[in-house]
């Protein structure tokens, strides 16, 4: 049976519960979290789905990221998906709550401060990589078509945040 997941109003009030299938089927807002993981030279930890996944295969993504289980706390998802995909226990902070279509989903943005290795990654990514500000930008500017509609406004939100000087800290 697929996970039961809190369907929400653009303002984050849960309203029902409903299986994620049915959620997205419905076109019904869910939550997500999706976490970046920087490291000491200030790149990014990014996925490329794997071309078996049933939403957006094949575009690049969170270093982690995952549906929120009805009930569950968002930052206790966002652990979970860290350690789930990549083995990895950090602090995160939370810098952003934002909306996005297809399927409608509200995600709750985390940023982490990791230096090490990852393992687990290769069952939700064909490929992992770190992206410096100047790769993250380019992909913005010139290929947003190969970023997650997430990850898309993600990067812009890194890029407010760094432009007001107001670097998201951990």
């Amino acid at each position: 049976m697929d996970d039961l997941v809190d369907i929400i109003d653009d303002d984050g009030n849960v309203l029902e519960q409903l299986s994620k299938a049915e959620a997205i089927a419905q076109g019904k807002r869910f939550r997500v979290v999706g976490v970046l993981l920087i490291n000491s030279d200030d790149e990014i930890l990014v996925q490329w789905r794997a071309y078996d996944k049933e939403l957006h295969p094949r575009l690049f993504t969170y270093s982690a990221a995952g549906t929120v289980n009805a009930g569950e706390d968002v930052e206790t998802a966002a652990k979970r998906e860290l350690q789930e995909e990549l083995g990895v226990d950090v602090a995160l902070k939370q810098i952003a709550a934002f909306n996005v279509e297809n399927p409608a989903e509200q995600v709750v943005l985390y940023v982490g401060d990791y230096e090490g290795e990852v393992t687990g990654w290769e069952e939700e990514a064909d490929v992992i990589d770190y992206w410096d500000a100047g790769v993250a930008e380019f992909m913005l500017a010139r290929f947003p078509y190969l970023l997650t509609p997430g990850m898309h406004r993600a990067l812009e939100i890194l890029f407010e945040r760094m432009e007001a000087h107001d670097e998201p800290e951990v």
